[in-house]
């Protein structure tokens, strides 16, 4: 394996990390997703999208959008 290609997996390997250890709002997954907030609201409402709702506020897991997070990095 090339240095290039250890550091990019080490790269990867960060941001699969960092995703597992962020939630995001519903303003922050609409915008890092390119959608509109009553889309991912829509989304969290069917079930589509996995979030935690904490009194009027969503916790939306990042990991569960790893397979976007993996096609970022391709």
């Amino acid at each position: 394996m090339e240095e290039k290609d250890l550091i990019r997996a080490c790269i990867k390997a960060q941001a699969i990390y960092d995703a597992n250890n962020t939630c995001l709002s519903v303003a922050e997954c609409a915008k890092w997703l390119g959608v509109h907030n009553d889309t991912v609201l829509r989304r969290l409402q069917d079930s589509k999208i996995k979030g935690t709702l904490i009194g009027r506020v969503w916790s939306i897991p990042k990991i569960q959008f790893l397979d976007k997070i993996m096609k970022d990095w391709k």
